[in-house]
């Protein structure tokens, strides 16, 4: 029996620190491809989790379509992820989908995603690094 996670509630909000949206430190991926990650939150109680376990001064903001948009039109080679419901800033594991996901998501109005990679934390480079998710 697989207990690998394949979806997740679509993201409504993400959390800013003063003007900034948040996000885990990820290494750039093989081949020198630029990688970023913002979290992205499909509900109060998740986020509410995050901040419970966050020093920071966070407030949550929705995560809207023209935001999505200007990342996925300014992102050149770059790889853009939305991480999924996260509960703490050091989890072992992420779960994401790229921003285009997020957009196409908010566009058709669905209420869940796919899960398109797992983040993966490095102690030694304090980085998660990024592989897509398969199921098993």
């Amino acid at each position: 029996m697989s207990t690998a996670i394949v979806d997740a509630s679509t993201p409504q909000y993400v959390l800013m620190e003063g003007k900034e949206r948040i996000g885990p430190k990820v290494a750039s991926l093989q081949g020198g491809v630029a990688c970023s990650a913002i979290y992205g939150f499909s509900d109060k109680q998740p986020y509410e989790a995050f901040c419970s376990h966050s020093s920071l001064a966070l407030t949550p903001y929705p995560l809207v379509k023209f935001y999505l948009q200007s990342q996925v039109d300014e992102g050149g080679e770059s790889l853009k992820l939305v991480v999924l419901d996260a509960v703490e800033s050091d989890s072992d594991v992420l779960y994401a989908i790229t921003m285009q996901g997020a957009l196409d998501a908010h566009k058709c109005g669905s209420k869940s995603v796919a899960i398109a990679y797992r983040l993966v934390f490095d102690s030694v480079t304090t980085e998660y690094r990024v592989l897509e998710s398969t199921p098993d």
